[in-house]
């Protein structure tokens, strides 16, 4: 059994490691979401904070900080900013390492290239991308009036429950 925090992650990232690169990838985001609960826990507890105290600064439910400081949850970009701001912290993204990058790329689904835009050296999208794009609005473009501006879509029927759009 470990002793402490520290030798308990470590004994996680080695368990990690020989389960293969998806557990590590996994490893790797849980261990930033442990690092900023710990590092929210930590600043609150120097200015003397209770969670509630913190709750009502911030604006975050009390549970919810809470949850953020152990780990369980997964919070908002907004979440976080608040709960920083309201210590006197800030929001910071650091570099990582080249190890650490590839775990990241080897947990990402394969079929996102797919779903990446062409783009050219210059900055346009490439003809095959234009030609797709087009495609696409003409099907969601509005229905068009006779006098060239959008028509609204008339709701017709006797009932709430029965309305249907046309046009």
């Amino acid at each position: 059994m470990s002793s402490s925090f520290d030798d308990v992650m470590a004994e996680m990232e080695e368990d990690a490691r020989q389960a293969g690169p998806e557990a590590e990838a996994a490893f790797f985001e849980s261990q930033q979401r442990h690092w900023i609960g710990r590092r929210l826990f930590q600043r609150r507890r120097e200015l003397g904070y209770t969670q509630a105290k913190l709750s009502v600064l911030s604006g975050i439910n009390q549970s919810d900080i809470s949850k953020i400081e152990h780990a369980e949850a997964n919070p908002t970009l907004d979440t976080l900013a608040a709960l920083a701001t309201s210590l006197g912290l800030t929001l910071a993204l650091e570099p990582v390492s080249e190890q650490v990058r590839a775990l990241g790329v080897r947990r990402r689904p394969p079929e996102i290239e797919d779903r990446v835009i062409d783009v050219t050296a210059v900055g346009r999208l490439s003809p095959a991308a234009v030609a797709s794009r087009a495609a696409a609005d003409r099907r969601s473009a509005p229905v068009r009036a006779g006098n060239g501006t959008a028509a609204s879509p008339r709701v017709i029927g006797t009932s709430p429950n029965k309305r249907r759009r046309t046009g």
